[in-house]
């Protein structure tokens, strides 16, 4: 049982992570892709707005542009963002829909 109530509220915060994204068309095949982190930035990827991408350009896409913004200082280590300080900040993508054939996935990382 507590596997099962475990496994319902990942596929709850998963979703609920999802709706998080923004998403504003700019033209036919340009967008501005947005999701709020708490975390540090990191390589400036992202679960959230690749899935999005997806979703929006079934054909394939190029991220044009990545940014990472906030109105304070960025968080710097993973330990300062678990002892509650804050490290929240909004991921930015703009990306271009095109044909493009999908990278192929393995788990051990994109070919």
């Amino acid at each position: 049982m507590k596997k099962l109530s475990f496994m319902l509220l990942a596929s709850i915060v998963l979703l609920s992570g999802c709706s998080q994204t923004q998403v504003k068309k700019v033209d036919d095949t340009n967008y501005v892709l947005t999701h709020p982190y708490n975390d540090t930035p990191g390589d400036l990827s992202s679960h959230a707005l690749s899935s999005k991408a997806d979703d929006l350009c079934p054909s394939g896409y190029y991220v044009t542009s990545k940014n990472a913004a906030k109105t304070a200082e960025f968080g710097y280590s993973d330990e300062q963002c678990a002892s509650g300080k804050n490290c929240d900040y909004m991921l930015e993508w703009q990306i271009q829909c095109v044909d493009k054939p999908k990278d192929k996935f393995s788990i051990f990382g994109k070919h």
